[in-house]
């Protein structure tokens, strides 16, 4: 994550992504190579484990990076307000 700007002069604000990619693992996913095959079965509707990835993933609260649903809970739950 890189910080690119910083605007002084505002009434109110919120951090905002302005790009990103991939997602964090699921808890208790199994550690890198876990990862690996949750994706690769995630990612795959003909692997053998993809549906019940999915409710496992699903149960996690895993999703894929969705950089509105971010910027929306950014805009949402960190209002903050310039104190002076």
């Amino acid at each position: 994550m890189e910080l690119e700007k910083t605007i002084e002069d505002y009434e109110f604000g919120y951090p905002t992504i302005l790009a990103g990619e991939g997602a964090c693992p699921p808890e208790d996913v199994g550690g890198l190579g876990g990862y690996k095959e949750f994706l690769e079965a995630w990612n795959d509707p003909k692997h053998p484990e993809h549906e019940s990835m999915r409710q496992w993933g699903e149960g996690q609260h895993y999703r894929e990076f969705d950089i509105d649903f971010r910027n929306d809970l950014f805009k949402t739950c960190l209002k903050i307000k310039k104190v002076k």
